[in-house]
């Protein structure tokens, strides 16, 4: 059981890492110990790039994809309606998230 605690706690940190452009060093003394950070202080240890509402944050991902380009045929996202996403959706809908982890674990295994 610890083996799985401390190997899901390793991707969580290379993931961390790897995403925010920081070393693991930094990850592991100033991210992945354990606090929990809310509003600023995850701004500050570099955890998040801002804090928004839902429907700040759908506006702001909508913005610019309606004036052409590339992004142009992207869907528009939308605020779900009492729908709660599971696992398997997170899945469908954002497997290049997955994949860098999928592939670390695939090589450690």
């Amino acid at each position: 059981m610890q083996d799985q605690v401390d190997y899901t706690y390793s991707l969580f940190a290379s993931a961390v890492a790897t995403y925010r452009g920081v070393s693991i060093d930094t990850v592991l003394s100033n991210m992945a110990d354990g606090r929990i950070f809310i509003g600023q202080q995850s701004i500050d240890a570099g955890l998040v790039d801002g804090v928004f509402t839902i429907d700040a944050l759908i506006e702001k991902l909508n913005r610019g994809r309606s004036q052409g380009g590339a992004s142009a045929s992207s869907k528009q996202i939308f605020k779900p309606q009492g729908a709660k996403m599971n696992i398997e959706q997170i899945k469908a809908e954002h497997r290049t998230w997955l994949q860098p982890l999928h592939r670390r674990r695939v090589n450690q295994d």
